[in-house]
C-alpha cells in the first residue's frame, strides 16, 4: 500500500490559475492552480502553483523548516477509514472511460490523495466552464481533478467535496480491465452546489 509522503495543513485561499499543465484533457479547457500560502507563520505569502503535493515541495524549499513551523507530522494527516466520509449525490457516474486517453490510476495513490484533500482547508475555485479543469492531487501516475461546468467561476465549501466525488469513484467503480487489479478510472457529476465534476485518471505526476 502507498503511504502519504507530504502532509499539509494550508491557511490559504485556492484560486485559478491559467497555466496548463502537460496533460490536458482533450475537449477540456485545462489550468493549474495557485495557491497563497505563509511561507512560515505570520510571514510573507507566496502564489505557489500545483498540485498538494508539489505546493508541499515548493514550500518546503523556499523554508526548510516549513513543516515544523506549522508543528504538521504524519499523525495529522486523516486516514481514509478514520474521518467521517461525505455524502456525495450525483447525477451519473461513468467508469473505465476514454481508458486509451485518461489511463487508470492506483486505487491506494486516489485514497492518499483523498486523504490530502480531506486535511486541506481553503476554497478551490475554478472557471469560468464549461468543462474547465483542474488537477488538484497527483501521485504516483495517479491523479484527482475537478471541472466547473458553469458559464462563470464557481468556488466550493472546501476539498473534502472535491475529495468526496473521487470517493464516489473508488466505491461505485470496479476495477479497471488490466493485468494490475487495484486500478481505477472514473468521472461523477454532482447532483448538489451547481454543476461541477470529479474526474480520477491516470496521469504524469
Amino acid at each position: 500500500m502507498y503511504t502519504a509522503k507530504y502532509i499539509c495543513i494550508l491557511s490559504a485561499m485556492l484560486i485559478a490559475g491559467v497555466q496548463a499543465i502537460t496533460t490536458p484533457i482533450e475537449g477540456y479547457g485545462v489550468v493549474d492552480f495557485t495557491w497563497e500560502v505563509e511561507t512560515s507563520p505570520g510571514g510573507p505569502k507566496e502564489n505557489l502553483t500545483g498540485t498538494v503535493q508539489e505546493v508541499i515541495s515548493q514550500l518546503s524549499t523556499i523554508n526548510s523548516n516549513w513543516k515544523s513551523d506549522f508543528n504538521l507530522t504524519e499523525s495529522l494527516l486523516p486516514r481514509s477509514g478514520l474521518q467521517k466520509r461525505l455524502n456525495f449525490p450525483f447525477t451519473s457516474l461513468l467508469c473505465n472511460i476514454r481508458l486509451d486517453e485518461w489511463g487508470t490510476a492506483y486505487r491506494n495513490a486516489i485514497n492518499d490523495g483523498i486523504n490530502y484533500l480531506n486535511g486541506v482547508p481553503g476554497i478551490p475555485t475554478n472557471g469560468p466552464g464549461p468543462g474547465n479543469c483542474g488537477r488538484v492531487s497527483c501521485s504516483y501516475g495517479s491523479a484527482i481533478w475537478w471541472c466547473n461546468d458553469e458559464t462563470q467561476t464557481f468556488s466550493l465549501p472546501g476539498f473534502s467535496t472535491i475529495a468526496a466525488g473521487a470517493q464516489a469513484i473508488q466505491d461505485n467503480c470496479p476495477d479497471s480491465p488490466g493485468s494490475l487489479s487495484g486500478l481505477v478510472n472514473g468521472q461523477v457529476f454532482a447532483q448538489f452546489l451547481q454543476n461541477w465534476n470529479t474526474i480520477v485518471r491516470g496521469d504524469t505526476c
